[in-house]
């Protein structure tokens, strides 16, 4: 639980420290492929509930990644615990 708040803690003061970063992955780089192929294309679907903006795009992304982490440190206990009482 310990290492959970200080990877938190971490992460929201690198975030703070370095401030400007630019998160772009590959959603972004497709879309500058496809508009440089197609500049006419429409996509197929729209989000279905809200277009996020950039603070709430790194709120949901360290919310994935220290749920993720919370999974590793939980798996690693379990199989920990589980060699421990054979």
């Amino acid at each position: 639980m310990l290492l959970s708040v200080f990877v938190l803690f971490l992460i929201l003061f690198l975030q703070n420290f370095l401030g400007n970063l630019e998160f772009a992955g590959t959603d972004d780089q497709a879309q500058g492929v496809i508009s440089s192929i197609d500049r006419d294309y429409q996509p197929w679907i729209t989000n279905l509930f809200f277009q996020p903006n950039e603070t709430m795009e790194k709120l949901l992304f360290s919310v994935q990644a220290i749920l993720g982490f919370g999974v590793l440190i939980y798996g690693i206990g379990f199989y920990q615990r589980k060699d421990k009482n054979r």
